[in-house]
C-alpha cells in the first residue's frame, strides 16, 4: 500500500490482517491507490470479511445474538435475555464468548472493531427494518438501566465513572478550577459548594481518584437571585426567565461546567461521563422544566448539542477567562422526556439533517394571551358549546392561554388539546363532592351531547329548570377549575379524563 493510503486503510480495517490484505488487493487494481475506498469497493471487500465472522452460526437465536454483539457496545447475558429470551440467553452468551474475535470486558462481551463494523453494516444493508428493531430493543434495555439507577457505572464505555461528590473532593475540585480557570472562578465554585442550589458530581478513575467533576445548579423561578449573590456570570438563570419562564414547582437544571485531568470542556473521557450522568438526571428528575448546558468553544459544540435537541442561545454568551461560553437550552415542556427519546431514536441511526433548525423552537417564547377571570369564564362557556365542533373550537381564544401553553407546549395548541383539557376539567368537577352532580350535566350537554337540552334533561331525569340551574353551576365550577390551572399550572398528564 502506498504511504498515503495506509491511514485510511487502517481506519477502515482496524488493523485486521485479512482486511488489510483485501484492501491492498483492491488498491493494487486501481489507477490512483491513494484515494479512500469508494462505497462500491467497500461492498466488494465486505462479503469476504463477513464470511470470516459468521461461519457456523447454529440457528437464528445465535445469529440474533451475534447481531446484538455487533450493535451493542457491550453484550451481557441480561441483554440477551431481553432479546433472544430466557431459555436461550445463557447458551448464546457462552457461544459468543468462545468466538475468536470476541473479547471479555468488565461488563460484558465486545467484538473486534472490524467484526463490529462488518456485521452491523451487513444487517443494516440487508434488512433495514430488522436493524431498526434491534436498535430499539437494545436502547430500551439501556434506557431501563439509566432510569432505574442514575449513578450506575459506565465502566464498559469509559474508564471514568461518577457519583455525588463528598467533602474530601472539595480541595481537588478547586485545584482543577484553579488550573483551568482563575482565582475568581475558584471563589464562585466554593460558593456554589456551600449553597443548596449547587450540586457537584465527582468523576473518578478506576483507582477511585478524582478524575474530574461537573457542577449542576438547580434553580427555581428566583434562580437569578442566587447567581447574583454568588457573582457567577455563567449561571444563565435570566435566559430562562426571558425565554421560558418557570412556574410554581418547576426548576431549571444548569450544567454550569465540567473539567478533568484530561482537559477542559473538551471531548474527552470526562465529557463522556458527564454526558451520561446528565442524561440520567434529565430523565429522572421530577418537575424538571428546562435544562441548560454551558460550554466554551461554541462552534465545536453547537452541532452536537443540536443533535441532542439543545439550542444555542447566543444572546447570553459570556466572555470569561479569555474564552467565550455559550448556553445550550432544552425546554422539557416543549419536548418531554418521552418525546425526546422518540426524537433521538432516528438520530441514533443517522437521521438528523434538520437538527440545528428544529432545536431553535426551544428559544421561541410561547405566545400567551393574558385573560381576566371574567374573560376566561366566558371563553370556557364558548369552548364547551363548541366542544364537538373542532373547526369552531380551533378558533377559541383559550388556545392562546397559559393553560393550553402548558398542556400542548411550543408545538402549538390544537382543538384536540382544548377538548382534552375540557374533559380533564369536567373529571375534576366530578371528583369534588361539592360539584360532582354537575359533571354529568356538562358531559350530556357538551361532551357527549343529547340532541337538545330538553333531551339532555330527560336523559338525566331532571326537571328542565333544575337541569338549567345545574348547567350554569357546572359551567361556573369548570371555569373555576380551569382558572386555577391557568394561574397555578397544576394540570398534569395524570389528571383523570371522563370515561
Amino acid at each position: 500500500m502506498p504511504d498515503e493510503a495506509i491511514g485510511p486503510g487502517l481506519r477502515f480495517t482496524h488493523g485486521h490482517p485479512l482486511a488489510l490484505a483485501l484492501v491492498a488487493d483492491v488498491l493494487a487494481q486501481r489507477a490512483d491507490p491513494a484515494q479512500d475506498l469508494t462505497p462500491g469497493e467497500v461492498a466488494d471487500v465486505l462479503p469476504a470479511l463477513l464470511e470470516r465472522f459468521v461461519t457456523d452460526v447454529p440457528d437464528p437465536y445465535h445469529r440474533t445474538a451475534l447481531q446484538i454483539l455487533a450493535h451493542s457496545r457491550q453484550t451481557t447475558e441480561a441483554l440477551l435475555r431481553e432479546v433472544v429470551g430466557e431459555d436461550r440467553a445463557a447458551e448464546c452468551f457462552a457461544w459468543l464468548r468462545d468466538l475468536s474475535f470476541v473479547s471479555t470486558g468488565p461488563e460484558g462481551l465486545f467484538p473486534h472493531d472490524l467484526a463490529r463494523d462488518v456485521l452491523d453494516h451487513d444487517l443494516r444493508w440487508r434488512d433495514p427494518a430488522a436493524f431498526r428493531d434491534l436498535h430499539r430493543r437494545i436502547r430500551n434495555h439501556v434506557l431501563g438501566r439509566i432510569s432505574g439507577s442514575p449513578y450506575f457505572s459506565f465502566d464498559s464505555v469509559t474508564p471514568v465513572w461518577w457519583e455525588p461528590a463528598g467533602s474530601d473532593d472539595v480541595g481537588p475540585i478547586l485545584d482543577l478550577v484553579a488550573r483551568h480557570e482563575d482565582a475568581a472562578a475558584v471563589g464562585w465554585y466554593r460558593a456554589w459548594w456551600e449553597r443548596p442550589e449547587g450540586s457537584f458530581v465527582a468523576l473518578r478513575s478506576r483507582r477511585a481518584a478524582l478524575h474530574g467533576f461537573s457542577l449542576h445548579l438547580r434553580l427555581d423561578a428566583d434562580g437569578g437571585r442566587a447567581a447574583r449573590e454568588v457573582g457567577d456570570p455563567v449561571a444563565v438563570a435570566d435566559l430562562v426567565a426571558g425565554t421560558a419562564p418557570l412556574r410554581r414547582g418547576q426548576h431549571l437544571l444548569v450544567t454550569r461546567s465540567w473539567m478533568g485531568v484530561d482537559g477542559y470542556h473538551a471531548p474527552t473521557h470526562t465529557f463522556q461521563a458527564v454526558a451520561m450522568s446528565d442524561t440520567a438526571l434529565w430523565l429522572t428528575q421530577p418537575d424538571l422544566a428546562v435544562s441548560v448546558v454551558c460550554a466554551s468553544d461554541v462552534p465545536l459544540w453547537r452541532p452536537m448539542f443540536a443533535y441532542l435537541d439543545f439550542a444555542h442561545a447566543p444572546a447570553v454568551d459570556v466572555a470569561l477567562h479569555g474564552r467565550r461560553y455559550g448556553a445550550f437550552l432544552h425546554d422539557w415542556r416543549v419536548t418531554s422526556a418521552g418525546a425526546w427519546l422518540e426524537l433521538m431514536e432516528p438520530r441514533e441511526l443517522g437521521v438528523h439533517d434538520r437538527a440545528l433548525e428544529l432545536a431553535q423552537r426551544h428559544l421561541r417564547p410561547q405566545p400567551v394571551l393574558a385573560l381576566s377571570r371574567t374573560e376566561f369564564g366566558g371563553h370556557v362557556r364558548d369552548a364547551l358549546r363548541a366542544a364537538c365542533r373542532p373547526a369552531e373550537l380551533g378558533r377559541c381564544p383559550l388556545l392562546r392561554s397559559r393553560l393550553l401553553a402548558v398542556a400542548a407546549g411550543a408545538a402549538g395548541a390544537t382543538a384536540a388539546d382544548l377538548r382534552g383539557v375540557l374533559e380533564r376539567g369536567v373529571a375534576a368537577v366530578a371528583a369534588d363532592p361539592a360539584s360532582a352532580r354537575y359533571a354529568r350535566v356538562l358531559e350530556v350537554t357538551y361532551l357527549r351531547p343529547a340532541a337538545t337540552q330538553e333531551a339532555a334533561a330527560a336523559r338525566l331525569s331532571l326537571p328542565f329548570s333544575t337541569y338549567r340551574r345545574h348547567l350554569r353551576a357546572g359551567t361556573e365550577a369548570l371555569a373555576d377549575v380551569l382558572g386555577d390551572w391557568e394561574v397555578h399550572d397544576e394540570m398534569t398528564p395524570s389528571d383523570p379524563v371522563v370515561p
